[in-house]
């Protein structure tokens, strides 16, 4: 296949002299000594700056300024710009975990700033009411009315009617209408350019996943859930067959989020202030498919290729494991 990207005898050089880095880094020499090795003249000071190098899997020494060696890497704990401030509501939220009656055990804890189980409703709330597709909904009806393809439909099922937001003064006229549940049922996407270009879509979703990924990845686990009761008039909220809330046949009516692992460190890191819960980002924090690649050379081991030599003895062949070569390893 024909490409426009073709390499010379100086790019070649290059490439290899930052292998040769790494390789000597490997070896036991400091990046910086292994930079002054390949590139001989250079000063400390220089080195710590310039972009020699292979970048480590785990992201240890990107930075070679003194005392920032761990800066970005995997498995440290997020940098905090400001202090922490764990929230207890209070507000009486509670979820029991098995069907009524039934004796389980019920969670109250509401402070998350304790360690273990939360009960909180709050989340879903919030949640249900920022994507309210209903005329009760403000931000819904501001939506609906500021997009040109919403008011063209409304006309299209309206003919010769003015759409306006439920409550308006003008409704009765005749002329304006307000906007009801099957109007607003559906919001058409748009561009930030008035429809010039395409509208949005799931590419969005797929950057932002594959982004947020590739910048942190908390811990959880060993700290507890955050049950989430769902309210009554909660779409996903199950009744039963006798369709009566709080009855013995009722569905498990709460969601569960995994709290994240803390690990408890002073605020300063010299005591004896009081312990706050910090938490560690497994990956490394550079946009650079550590998600698919991974952020511990030791997980990277196995996802490279190997054959056996002579002796029997695994040798990597240099490839990635794909399964798919002629030759290579079929699982």
């Amino acid at each position: 296949m024909a490409t426009s990207f073709n390499v010379n005898q100086a790019d070649l050089s290059f490439i290899l002299k930052q292998i040769r880095i790494a390789e000597l880094n490997a070896g036991g020499m400091s990046m910086i000594q292994a930079i002054q090795t390949v590139y001989p003249g250079l000063s400390a000071s220089d080195a710590a700056i310039s972009p020699f190098g292979l970048r480590t899997v785990d992201g240890q020494n990107n930075n070679l300024l003194p005392g920032n060696s761990q800066y970005g890497a995997a498995n440290t704990l997020f940098p905090r710009l400001t202090n922490p401030v764990f929230g207890n509501d209070l507000d009486g939220d509670t979820i029991t975990l098995g069907p009524v009656g039934s004796g389980a055990p019920t969670i109250t804890n509401t402070n998350y700033g304790a360690p273990g189980s939360v009960a909180d409703a709050d989340p879903r709330i919030i949640s249900n009411l920022v994507v309210s597709m209903t005329a009760n909904n403000p931000a819904a009806v501001a939506a609906y009315l500021s997009n040109p393809l919403s008011i063209a439909q409304f006309e299209a099922d309206h003919p010769n009617m003015i759409a306006v937001a439920p409550g308006d003064p003008l409704i009765g006229d005749g002329i304006h209408v307000a906007i009801s549940d099957t109007d607003i049922a559906t919001i058409p996407n748009i561009s930030p350019d008035i429809g010039l270009s395409p509208g949005f879509n799931s590419w969005m979703t797929f950057f932002g996943q594959f982004f947020d990924h590739g910048l942190d990845l908390v811990t959880k686990g060993s700290n507890g859930t955050v049950y989430i009761p769902l309210q009554e008039d909660d779409p996903l909220f199950d009744k039963g067959l006798d369709g009566i809330a709080g009855t013995a046949d009722d569905g498990p009516n709460f969601m569960a989020l995994t709290r994240a692992t803390p690990t408890m460190v002073d605020p300063d890191g010299a005591g004896p202030l009081p312990a706050v819960a910090q938490f560690e980002n497994t990956t490394t924090a550079f946009v650079d498919q550590n998600q698919t690649y991974t952020s511990d050379s030791s997980h990277q081991v196995f996802l490279r290729e190997y054959v056996k030599d002579a002796s029997g003895h695994a040798v990597s062949t240099g490839h990635l494991l794909d399964g798919a070569k002629p030759g290579s390893i079929a699982n």
